[in-house]
């Protein structure tokens, strides 16, 4: 705290102009952990959940080690690693509720500006829907920590959010609620990339959530409880495969926590998974973006071709015959 202390006094000369560094313990936005020495090759972004940190859910129980920081990168050299902040409170009387969208959209808005001018997939030049486009088409693997695809046990945890905001928000994240099918069907909907790879892991241990004593105090004492089944963490998708559903030996609480007995399953294992991701993500992205390329290229043939001047129809169609594809026949005139 000392060494914290004198670094929020701490004043430098940058380019002749006086500079005082700001600490920022909460990670809000987007937080580069690990960037390659040379240009990435792919962008690892991490997002916790609800009442969760940016950085410290993914901490070691110990202490020792950050998982994304310290764990990740061994075999994964070529990766960026990112991880995502905002503020995850669950909403009280009175304050204003957590607004899905605008995380969604605040994610969105750091994704494109963090690919940079270099990134051939999203330049400033591009037009904003293009920028989208390409971001969406960019996204290959996907790998859920006990996601509640189809909502979570909120039985033991109404007591945590008084009020009626929270106990609306319980309810909507509640196992089978109208809510949560609704983002499902969203998600199949919209994520609809065949080649794409999503992993699942799911909790086998129940967890312990707190309750509050007679003199106003709060305990983690209530009896162990699954809060996201496996039915609600696995198939995201009707396409994932089973042996992309992975068991760990530890509740939702510690579900990324790989130390200590909390999880019995090495971290090696999760690594591997997602470096094999790492490696096949580029050709795959490749092979997207060049099917996507070749579809406009025939596109613009078949505008070309498709086009005649009015003062002079013969003329025209015969500038086009040359960038016909061969397997288009020619129209008689």
């Amino acid at each position: 705290m000392e060494a914290l202390r004198h670094v929020q006094h701490l004043s430098i000369n940058l380019q002749g102009k006086p500079y005082r560094p700001s600490l920022d313990s909460h990670f809000e936005g987007l937080t580069i952990l690990l960037h390659p020495s040379s240009q990435p090759e792919v962008d690892i972004i991490a997002l916790t959940e609800i009442g969760g940190h940016a950085f410290r859910s993914w901490e070691y129980v110990d202490g020792t080690a950050m998982f994304l920081r310290d764990t990740l990168p061994y075999g994964n050299s070529g990766a960026r690693i990112m991880t995502f902040g905002y503020d995850p409170s669950p909403p009280r009387d009175g304050e204003t509720k957590l607004d899905w969208l605008e995380v969604a959209q605040r994610l969105l808005e750091v994704l494109i500006a963090s690919r940079g001018k270099e990134d051939m997939l999203c330049t400033a030049a591009q037009e904003r829907a293009e920028a989208e486009r390409s971001l969406y088409l960019s996204c290959y693997g996907l790998f859920f920590f006990g996601v509640p695809h189809r909502g979570f046990n909120t039985e033991t945890l109404r007591d945590l959010c008084p009020g009626e905001e929270g106990r609306k928000m319980m309810h909507d994240l509640s196992l089978g609620s109208t809510l949560m099918k609704m983002f499902q069907d969203a998600f199949r909907y919209d994520f609809r990339h065949p080649d794409s790879v999503i992993i699942s892991a799911y909790e086998t241990m129940g967890t312990k959530t707190f309750v509050e004593t007679e003199d106003g105090h709060w305990e983690q004492t209530s009896p162990p409880a699954l809060m996201v089944p496996q039915y609600s963490a696995t198939d995201a998708l009707p396409t994932e495969n089973r042996y992309d559903h992975i068991p760990l030996a530890a509740d939702n609480e510690h579900l990324i926590k790989f130390s200590n007995g909390y999880n019995s399953t090495d971290p090696g294992i999760v690594r591997a998974r997602i470096g094999n991701l790492v490696q096949e993500a580029p050709e795959v992205i490749r092979k997207r973006f060049s099917v996507l390329e070749k579809e406009r290229n025939l596109q613009l043939q078949i505008n070309m071709y498709t086009t005649y001047d009015s003062t002079s129809p013969l003329e025209s169609h015969s500038k086009n015959l040359d960038v016909i594809p061969d397997f288009l026949p020619i129209p008689t005139l």
